[in-house]
């Protein structure tokens, strides 16, 4: 059984260069193979004939771009619907999985049609109908709001590793296989009826992987068009699942628990040196939630890098209120070249009021730390929370920030 993972294309419609590997499917590409299935993980983010058009992915070009995006994705003829149905035809899928965000929901869907056309034009009698499985945060949050639109058949909730290749288990077996009975048995999914109808099951929540380090390393190897990732762009790396804070407008204790579940410094240092070794990386992206949420952790992992002489740079996100300058120190000195923080707002009202469980004064101290060890400072915002105009005292406040720092 031949199954094609793809992450949308949908910031690279708005002409948007956006290009890194998707690490989720790459977990998933990764637990399919060792299961034995045939693999492929296709980015659809990634240029491959507008390269030099592209404007750099600063965020703020989400939403003046906007306008770009939407008339791609109305438009049958562009290029990038013909490339993914050259990749689709090419593979010849026996299952498509999708990952799913809010905000690409309409390009996931389009991508859904155009492998259902796949299915229809080679499979006349329609034995063989190509299976569309989506997973990531929307579909975990949304499940039954996703599996409304009809091309939509099973959605992968939260972890995918396991369900998935129960899933596809049951999908190889043949079409007279696929009934309720046996789809109620594996955890973590929800389907529509086979018969198509809006009736809808939820089946029950999967346990999340207890240890991590049991899971295959991401299978970059099966990425489709390698060449067109530069040597960096393999340098992603999931250290730990989970986040023990609860801000109130993430989905992240929802997607992989509040409990952090934290891969061995060991682990962890092997698929760094496999990542160097295989592709020549020297630059690396934490994607942890709360990278410094275990301080004791995080200090063995940078006291390991130096230990062994791993000369990499690398970057991380986290909060204000888990860093201080001995651990920033240590950073540092192993590599760290760039810490995004989550700020979120100018307000102390609304951080209250999204429970994000930090004071700008916090915020000040911590921006004043980690220039102080000379590291790149990134500070995320997020703007028109409910209950909260857009006003000038958050832009007045950064720009005192700003200068004082």
């Amino acid at each position: 059984m031949k199954v094609l993972l793809i992450n949308p294309p949908a910031r690279r419609l708005a002409g948007i260069r956006n290009v890194y590997f998707p690490i989720g499917l790459g977990y998933l590409a990764a637990s399919l193979e060792k299961a034995g299935f045939s693999a492929g993980l296709y980015n659809a983010e990634n240029p491959k004939e507008e390269l030099k058009e592209l404007i750099s992915g600063k965020y703020a070009a989400l939403t003046s771009e906007y306008e770009k995006y939407s008339k791609a994705l109305k438009d049958d003829s562009h290029f990038v619907w013909k490339e993914i149905r050259h990749t689709i035809q090419k593979f010849q899928p026996d299952a498509v999985c999708i990952r799913a965000a809010t905000s690409n929901i309409n390009c996931v869907q389009k991508i859904a049609d155009i492998a259902k056309e796949y299915s229809k034009e080679f499979n006349k009698n329609g034995d063989n109908e190509c299976d569309i499985i989506i997973g990531g945060p929307h579909a975990t949050l949304a499940p039954g709001e996703a599996l409304k639109y009809q091309n939509f058949d099973f959605v992968v909730r939260n972890e995918g590793e396991v369900t998935i290749v129960e899933l596809c288990r049951l999908l190889e077996k043949g079409k007279s296989q696929v009934n309720k009975k046996n789809l109620e048995k594996i955890n973590g999914l929800s389907f529509k009826d086979v018969k198509k109808t809006i009736k809808i099951t939820h089946n029950k929540q999967r346990d999340f992987v207890k240890d991590i380090n049991t899971l295959p390393f991401p299978a970059r190897q099966l990425s489709l068009y390698p060449e067109l990732y530069s040597k960096n762009d393999w340098g992603c790396i999931v250290g730990g699942r989970g986040c023990p804070f609860n801000c109130g407008f993430c989905s992240a204790n929802l997607q992989w628990g509040r409990m952090l579940r934290l891969r061995s410094v060991d682990n962890v240092l092997e698929e760094i040196k496999l990542v160097i070794e295989k592709y020549g990386s020297n630059e690396f992206f934490f994607w942890d939630d709360t990278f410094t949420a275990n301080r004791q952790r995080t200090m063995e992992l940078c006291r390991s890098l130096l230990n062994e002489k791993i000369r990499i740079s690398w970057s991380c996100t986290t909060r204000v209120n888990v860093i201080d300058d001995e651990l920033l120190s240590l950073m540092k000195k192993a590599g760290c070249n760039r810490i995004d923080i989550g700020v979120e707002s100018g307000s102390e009202r609304m951080l209250k009021l999204i429970n994000k469980r930090i004071n700008l004064n916090q915020v000040e101290t911590a921006v004043k730390q980690i220039n102080k060890h000379r590291i790149m400072c990134n500070a995320f915002f997020m703007i028109g929370f409910p209950g909260l105009p857009v006003n000038i005292h958050t832009l007045s406040w950064l720009r005192s920030l700003r200068q004082d720092s």
